[in-house]
């Protein structure tokens, strides 16, 4: 492992709660938002669809593929998916931004979402134990079985996207997203760091 600092690592924050809160909010000088249901636009009036024919639903397979390039909201990254760190960062600590941009695996990229671990606990336990609990699951067997090499012996790194205490209480967010990286080596790469071995 090369012997560098590590830079801090990042959370996830309610930024889908806080776009939809500005959204709810914001009017223009003649009025709500004319986004906004009619119910919801000061009309008073409830508006009901009219009945359509519709063919009946069909069951839909819950896909663990991951998501296509391009943004995506920051709750519903998948491992798989592949991105650059930096824009990666830069969108999660932006102001308002609640989608984070994501690249086809296939196309030079630095970074890819290798496991996600969902945490039990009723309350939120604390920035460090939740830090703690990533650091075990991302830098432990799981990068192992992903990389093939221990991670004290890899060139790559792993970080994670955790729960922070408002996306715990708010968004009801669980999820530690471990991803491995070659931006601290400075390398792009294309397709899956799965089975990289070094």
């Amino acid at each position: 492992m090369l012997s560098e600092t590590r830079r801090p690592l990042f959370s996830r924050v309610v930024l889908g709660t806080l776009a939809v809160g500005a959204t709810l909010v914001a009017t223009t000088a003649c009025g709500s938002l004319p986004l906004l249901p009619p119910a919801l636009q000061g009309g008073g009036g409830t508006v009901a669809p009219e009945p359509t024919d519709a063919a009946a639903p069909t069951a839909s397979e819950e896909t663990t593929e991951p998501v296509s390039p391009g943004t995506v909201d920051v709750f519903s990254l998948e491992v798989g998916d592949c991105f650059i760190e930096s824009e990666m960062e830069t969108a999660l600590f932006s102001d308002g931004i609640s989608e984070v941009p994501l690249v086809d695996c296939s196309q030079e990229h630095d970074s890819e979402f290798f496991y996600s671990h969902q945490m039990t606990d009723a309350e939120y336990p604390g920035d460090s134990t939740v830090q703690t609990e990533a650091d075990e699951i991302c830098t432990g067997q799981n990068f192992t079985d992903f990389i093939g090499v221990d991670y004290l012996d890899s060139e790559i790194y792993a970080y994670y996207l955790t729960p922070t205490q408002d996306s715990w209480d708010q968004a009801n967010d669980r999820e530690i997203i471990c991803y491995a990286t070659t931006a601290n080596i400075g390398e792009m790469v294309t397709g899956t760091l799965a089975g990289a071995n070094r």
